[in-house]
């Protein structure tokens, strides 16, 4: 079994490979989660983790998956989060609906007062402005401007 250092230490060869690429922003590891079937370790540009800023975010950043029991490192893909949380646990439908309820639960209590559309048309060029109207298509996700901060909801 894999143990919590052993997937740190899987996920920072892999990044470290990743900085090898040239152009390729600097990512750190944020946070390592446990779950039955796996370690969930997100990352991020250190700037964004020092100060959760949506304009320093990674476009797509999904976090690795290390399988508990064979060591093996995962990326996917950022579509189905909950469904794919779920999965980590083997959670029932509902379950996987409290999964979403609880990541809403950040918006109680908060004023809107800006909305940015995360897609891969922004890639390279920072957040652009909500102009969709009443339609949106979650491919990335929405950045939201709060009273208390900004607010990612994918």
């Amino acid at each position: 079994m894999i143990d919590e250092a052993g997937a740190r230490q899987r996920v920072e060869a892999e990044l470290a490979r990743w900085r090898q690429t040239p152009g390729y922003p600097d990512v750190v590891i944020d946070t390592v989660t446990e779950h039955r079937r796996a370690w969930v370790v997100t990352y991020g540009t250190p700037d964004f983790l020092a100060g959760r800023d949506m304009r320093d975010r990674l476009v797509g950043a999904t976090p690795f998956v290390v399988d508990r029991r064979t060591g093996t490192v995962r990326t996917y893909g950022s579509g189905q989060n909950n469904l794919f949380r779920g999965w980590l646990d083997d959670a029932t439908p509902e379950e996987r609906r409290a999964l979403f309820e609880d990541d809403a639960t950040v918006l109680v209590g908060r004023r809107v007062t800006g909305v940015q559309y995360w897609d891969i048309h922004d890639f390279g060029q920072g957040k652009g402005p909500w102009d969709h109207g009443s339609w949106h298509h979650a491919v990335m996700g929405v950045g939201l401007d709060t009273d208390e901060g900004p607010v990612a909801v994918t």
